[in-house]
């Protein structure tokens, strides 16, 4: 691969979380082997910006599941189905769906309350 075909964003951003100039960009786009493992490291840089956010938006997640009041006692290893009432209000019962007749409730989802005591959507 020719080095006019490499995107400059790679290396400029990377550059810039280094806090080196322009100047400097010239004199590593020569040395094609280096410019290489530095777009490497700029990818790998990429992928863990991106995991931290999926972890993030978990966390997120598990916090609004955790936090929704229950009647019933979580019990890790257990399906549990979430609804929500005509006040708005959110729930989990041990009932699913299809089992509770002349429900009047919206299905929300179905979860896994894994030994972790996160819960795994289904």
């Amino acid at each position: 691969m020719s080095i006019t075909n490499i995107d400059k964003n790679h290396l400029n951003s990377l550059l810039l979380s280094l806090n080196k100039d322009d100047n400097y960009l010239e004199i590593i786009k020569s040395n094609h082997a280096n410019y290489a493992k530095l777009k490497l490291i700029d990818k790998q840089m990429k992928m863990l910006k991106n995991e931290a956010l999926e972890i993030i938006n978990d966390i997120d997640f598990q916090q609004k599941l955790q936090n929704i009041k229950t009647k019933i006692k979580l019990v890790s290893g257990t399906n549990y189905y979430l609804y929500k009432n005509s006040k708005d209000e959110l729930f989990f019962s041990i009932i699913s769906n299809d089992e509770w007749i002349n429900n009047k409730c919206e299905f929300m989802g179905k979860y896994y309350y894994d030994f972790d005591k996160q819960f795994i959507s289904i």
